[in-house]
This record gives structure tokens, sequence and C-alpha cells, in this order.
């Protein structure tokens, strides 16, 4: 479904490092240079059930696509401003924030990132990815109780998604909650080598 295929495109990087769930671009900070930023317009409203069901189409979709061919090709500053750019979009607004969200994450715009992210959430609450996202964000930030909910909603929202899983359980963790961590870590060290490491330093004496 196109909606999914476009809501999938913004992933964190968690797993510490936090590696992106269909996110190809791998870069480090000092790979790109970044204009100043500036904190997005308050975006207000929901997203309807009718729009949830109708995939994204005309300039909406076509100002993502770009700035997702621009991350791809290492062009960050021009994505950066054309997802800003699509904040004045109502139907592109939700997706381009959590784009927003997810970059400055990555580069340590942990503050930043929260206020993205926050936004995307309360206008999308039914995305597992930006839930996520949102969730580690916090963890980031020492709000285990705010993230710890988040994540608790990515995995209700998609059990299957493993990035969410491993968030979850370092949140779990943290709060010294180590067997219910530890039900969570190992499904996500199914397919996440970053999970098992948390596991195997559990396991030593």
């Amino acid at each position: 479904m196109l909606w999914r295929s476009v809501s999938l495109m913004v992933a964190v990087v968690t797993a510490l490092p936090v590696a992106g769930q269909t996110l190809p671009w791998n870069r480090s900070p000092e790979q790109d240079a970044f204009p100043p930023f500036q904190k997005p317009p308050e975006v207000t409203g929901t997203v309807s059930l009718a729009e949830l069901r109708d995939p994204l189409k005309g300039k909406a979709l076509e100002m993502l696509l770009t700035a997702e061919k621009q991350l791809r090709s290492g062009e960050t500053g021009r994505a950066l401003e054309g997802l800003r750019t699509a904040l004045k979009n109502p139907q592109a607004a939700p997706i381009a924030l959590g784009f927003l969200g997810t970059e400055h994450l990555r580069q340590g715009l942990i503050d930043t990132a929260v206020v993205e992210l926050e936004q995307s959430v309360r206008l999308r609450p039914g995305d597992a990815t930006t839930q996520s996202n949102l969730a580690y964000a916090l963890f980031l930030e020492g709000r285990d109780e705010q993230g710890l909910k988040h994540a608790r909603r990515a995995v209700q929202l998609d059990p299957g998604r493993p990035k969410s899983r491993l968030v979850l359980g370092r949140l779990l963790l943290r709060l010294g909650r180590v067997e219910e961590a530890k039900f969570h870590l190992r499904i996500a060290a199914e397919e996440l080598p970053g999970a098992g490491l948390v596991l195997e330093e559990l396991s030593k004496p």
C-alpha cells in the first residue's frame, strides 16, 4: 500500500547506533552541512480516516519523494528545505515532520527532533515508525516514562517491527524492568544484532 511504503521511509536510527528501517542513506554527521534550523510551524488538526485510506498523490507525493531522493543522494540541505516547504501542504505535513524529526535525530539534534516527532505523532497517531522514533528521542532525553508510552504504542501498532522492540527493551531496562525488557530484546535480536549485544551484556555476571 503506497501510504505504508511512504510512512516506512521515516525510520529512526536505533540499535545504538541507530539504523533506519528502510532509510538507505547512512552518512556520518560530518558529511552534511546543515542550514540553521528553524522551528517548524505548528500544524493543527488531524488526518481524517478518508485521507489515511487515500494514497498520497499529486504535489504532496512529489514533494516527499523528491526529498527522499535527495536524502539518498546526500543532498541533505536541499531535502530539508523541501521538507519545510512541504509543511505548508496539509496532506504532506505529517510525513514531512516525521522525515525532519528522523534526520535531526540522526544528527543528534534531539530537542528539535522531539518537537517535530511529537507533532507528527499527534497528526498520525497510528504510525508505528514515528511512535518508535519519538520513543527513542525521549529515551535520549532521559524522559523514560513518556518514551515508554510511545514505545508500547509502537509495538502494539506493529508487533513485528524489531526496532520498536529494541527501543522498548532499552527503556524497560533503564526503568529496572529487566525480565520484561529481555522478552522484547529476544524478539528484536532475531533481526537486530544490537539487541543481541544488549542481551549478552545482561547475561554477564
